[in-house]
């Protein structure tokens, strides 16, 4: 009968072969994950969100959110409708990362323009389920504003589509998550996406499309 056994060469081989395996597939398989583990935060956080803006709308009997605490008063609508665990109000680097990158690796001149305040109503905290969360109002507006989220707060990875994105809130109290410019099909939204546009709104979008597959 033969017997069969491995020398130590090929056993070192082997483990070698192991190795390249893991080191080339290891990485792939982290970012996969996290990337999972942030599309659940992102859903979780933006029915939050939405809910939070239904119940405002029912409690104050508006039909029109420009009478609303949403845009008026964001400081009580933050109080009354969110379970906070820190308020920022206009101090942002408490709430949210020194800044953020696009999935191209550049950092938006729009958010930049946000976080420091430039012509914007906003008010930022920081959720009990360690989201950051901003509404601004911009100047010549056509809707009541928009929310701009951060699933892990402050914590890495701080890219626009990875673990930051926004939707729309209209007057009427609808939730527009479709990009604003509806002509543009997949593949420019995409793109509109992977640039960093419109603070991560055509990626909320996509991941909506797509049943919440990160396919970006």
């Amino acid at each position: 009968m033969k017997r069969f056994a491995f020398t130590l060469s090929e056993l070192l081989i082997a483990m070698t072969i192991i190795g390249v395996v893991a080191i080339l597939t290891v990485p792939s398989v982290s970012k996969n994950m996290a990337n999972k583990s942030n599309i659940v935060k992102v859903q979780s956080t933006f029915k939050l969100l939405s809910d939070a803006v239904v119940n405002m709308r029912t409690n104050e009997h508006v039909s029109d959110l420009i009478d609303s605490s949403l845009y008026s008063d964001k400081a009580t609508f933050f109080a009354n409708y969110l379970k906070l665990s820190k308020v920022c109000g206009k101090d942002y680097d408490e709430c949210f990362a020194a800044s953020y990158v696009s999935l191209e690796d550049e950092v938006p001149e729009e958010l930049e323009a946000i976080f420091s305040d430039e012509g914007y109503d906003s008010y930022s905290a920081i959720l009990a389920n360690g989201a950051s969360v901003l509404f601004f109002t911009p100047d010549n507006s056509n809707h009541v504003g928009s929310f701009i989220f951060d699933v892990n707060g402050t914590e890495p990875p701080n890219i626009i589509g990875r673990d930051l994105f926004s939707f729309r809130v209209l007057s009427s109290g609808a939730i527009q998550t479709a990009y604003y410019q509806p002509f543009y099909d997949e593949a420019a939204r995409k793109g509109q996406c992977i640039s960093g546009k419109s603070y991560g709104q055509p990626c909320l979008q996509q991941l909506q499309d797509k049943d919440w597959v990160m396919d970006y």
